[in-house]
């Protein structure tokens, strides 16, 4: 539903065909605070509902015998139109499930979706999978795979170190993924300032704005960690910066 999403996939696969809604909707994210998030919740399923009868019409016109959808917002959307059309509705999920939300609403809801309106999870690790709780539906879980030939031994490293005066010789930690506390960059951060090792930590992703991303500048400031801790930001091609590292870290603090 995203035009940079159509707009790849048509380089991708030139023979397909993209069809939009006639009018602009927003599925947007929710709002911070309980009551706005419930607010938030309301006004996305009634842009659901709207898009109802857009998708139903693609699927019926194109003899659609599966959907396929990532985003969490779409998933009473798909899941109430694969019920119409007697199909299946995969959800690749690519992060795990918050299990914080009052009264595990989000989670039901999902698991409802699970038993009665044909939505599939298809994860990205065991871990993701386990986020939505125990329940007799179909669930699948695919590992994310690596391209070799685009990530490849041999990339030049040495203009990542120089642009961060990293030593050569000095051992780099990289942790590439959202600014986010259930990423663990405020974890690795810390664990460098406690192992009292000559480690440096370089750290891509985005956003660089934000109380987390501040909170996490002020632990550096104040571990005295600035000229270890390199933030990149984010990044379009992270070959050079995967090969500028001798460890990649992927680490766990809290459940998003």
């Amino acid at each position: 539903l995203e035009k940079r999403h159509a707009q790849a996939w048509m380089a991708e696969f030139p023979s397909s065909t993209v069809v939009t809604p006639e009018q602009s909707v927003q599925l947007g994210s929710t709002s911070s605070g309980p009551m706005h998030r419930y607010a938030s919740m309301f006004r996305r399923g009634l842009v659901q509902v709207k898009l109802f009868r857009w998708l139903k019409s693609v699927a019926k016109d194109n003899a659609a015998d599966s959907l396929l959808f990532q985003g969490p917002l779409e998933s009473a959307l798909a899941g109430f139109v694969a019920s119409r059309f007697g199909m299946k509705a995969y959800w690749f999920v690519p992060n795990a499930v918050d299990t914080t939300k009052p009264f595990d609403v989000n989670r039901r809801i999902y698991r409802t979706l699970f038993y009665h309106a044909n939505v599939i999870p298809v994860s990205n690790s065991r871990y993701t999978d386990s986020t939505f709780g125990t329940g007799d539906f179909e669930r699948h879980v695919i590992h994310l795979g690596v391209d070799v030939d685009h990530y490849r031994p041999g990339v030049d490293a040495t203009l990542v170190r120089s642009k961060f005066s990293i030593p050569y010789d000095a051992p780099l930690i990289g942790l590439f993924a959202r600014m986010h506390p259930s990423k663990g960059q405020l974890r690795l951060i810390e664990a460098l300032s406690a192992s009292r090792t000559e480690f440096h930590v370089l750290l891509c992703g985005g956003p660089t704005e934000g109380p987390y991303f501040e909170l996490m500048r002020s632990r550096i400031s104040t571990l005295n960690l600035n000229s270890r801790v390199h933030i990149a930001g984010p990044q379009s091609d992270l070959r050079s910066y995967y090969a500028a590292c001798d460890i990649i870290a992927n680490l766990l603090d809290g459940i998003e």
